[in-house]
């Protein structure tokens, strides 16, 4: 009986260590696509302002489409910049705890 709370124990632990290496396969699949949307973002938003300049050579359809487009991609850019920052954090935590699941294996 103490053999098969053993074996599910271990069962258990490989179960979660399991979940933790495909989450940590996963930050580190979806990290450098955020960051690279950011950096898209940022070019955009530099052509968007530039646009903005010339304001008078555009017509007042064009002029509010550009100011549409340079809205949301501040929102985007800004929950882009969260989704970023979370992610790092939870790769903090998942590399915390993967540590010990590694010197216990």
């Amino acid at each position: 009986m103490a053999e098969a709370k053993k074996t599910g124990a271990k069962e258990a632990a490989g179960g979660e260590a399991k979940a933790l290496r495909s989450r940590k396969v996963y930050l580190q699949v979806r990290m450098p696509k955020v960051r690279e949307e950011i950096k898209v973002i940022g070019d955009e938003r530099k052509t968007i302002s530039e646009k903005l300049k010339n304001v008078a050579a555009l017509d007042a359809s064009q002029q509010k489409a550009v100011r549409e487009r340079g809205v949301y991609l501040s929102h985007h850019h800004n929950a882009l910049r969260a989704e970023l920052k979370a992610l790092t954090a939870e790769r903090q935590v998942v590399g915390e705890k993967l540590r010990p699941a590694r010197k216990k294996a």
